[in-house]
């Protein structure tokens, strides 16, 4: 994934606003400047590998981090397990979880009970199809990471190709209307 850090304007469709290699890459004070005052953060691949009990010390250091910048870290995440709300309480993190990303009304729910706009949110997440596109549709800000874990479920697995097929056309495109 080639890497930029600098926070482009809201996109539309697939295309991320920022790409990053891991969560702790991203500018959290370059966010509190551009207005950002919420972030929304998949779960699993994102935050934290889908294997492991605990998010990284470099996750847990960033999600301090935020907090210091009056940034609120909150988990946004498809996934309707127990861990997903267990971890994210051992973390004090706000946590809406099953939310059927990349649905419109997904982001909305979430951005009105944190009494919060698509202005004021940066969605991250690893999956260009739900965390990104679903981003992009509401109005949100989109960042997105490389997965910390190869091993996944089948059905994201075969979806991968694709992913790297239109982040590779994108970029194409890009370079096109730049020269």
């Amino acid at each position: 994934m080639s890497t930029h850090n600098q926070f482009t304007p809201k996109r539309t469709g697939f295309s991320p606003s920022q790409q990053v290699r891991h969560v702790s890459a991203i500018d959290l004070e370059s966010l509190r400047q551009s207005g950002i005052r919420m972030l929304l953060i998949d779960f699993d691949n994102t935050l934290i590998a889908r294997h492991e009990a605990r998010p990284s010390a470099a996750v847990l250091a960033w999600l301090e981090r935020a907090r210091q910048a009056g940034i609120e870290a909150v988990v946004f995440s498809n996934n309707r397990s127990r861990r997903v709300s267990r971890i994210a309480g051992e973390l004090r993190l706000r946590c809406f979880t099953g939310v059927g990303k990349p649905a419109l009304s997904a982001y909305r729910t979430a951005l009105d009970a944190c009494g919060q706009t698509p202005a004021t949110v940066v969605a991250i997440g690893d999956q260009v199809f739900r965390d990104i596109w679903g981003a992009n549709r509401s109005g949100v800000h989109s960042i997105l990471v490389e997965p910390l874990d190869r091993r996944e479920f089948l059905p994201i697995r075969l979806i991968r190709p694709i992913e790297r097929l239109v982040l590779a056309s994108l970029r194409e495109r890009q370079l096109r209307n730049v020269g």
